[in-house]
């Protein structure tokens, strides 16, 4: 039975140190189970897949979504002083 070949980690932090010293910027590096090591150059959201890239588009949107529906402090405060003014004879 063959041996399964085994990704070490010194083995990979030299080469991606190489890498970084040739002026490379790593996207992203894949390692499968049978040991074949994938490195993907350029920007990290350059590098993904249609898929992936739709789930990190879906993830910002819902972040946005998020932060627009909870006010803020000072928003919240301005409101309050807004309705009691409104609601104050004179």
């Amino acid at each position: 039975m063959p041996r399964v070949p085994t990704v070490r980690k010194a083995d990979l932090d030299r080469v991606l140190q190489a890498l970084r010293a040739d002026g490379q910027t790593i996207g992203r590096v894949e390692i499968e189970p049978g040991g074949k090591v994938t490195i993907l150059l350029g920007k990290p959201e350059a590098t993904l897949t249609p898929l992936e890239r739709g789930r990190l588009e879906r993830e910002k949107y819902r972040a946005a979504q998020r932060r627009q529906s909870k006010p803020t402090d000072e928003e919240l405060d301005e409101e309050l002083e807004a309705w009691s003014r409104s609601k104050s004879p004179g």
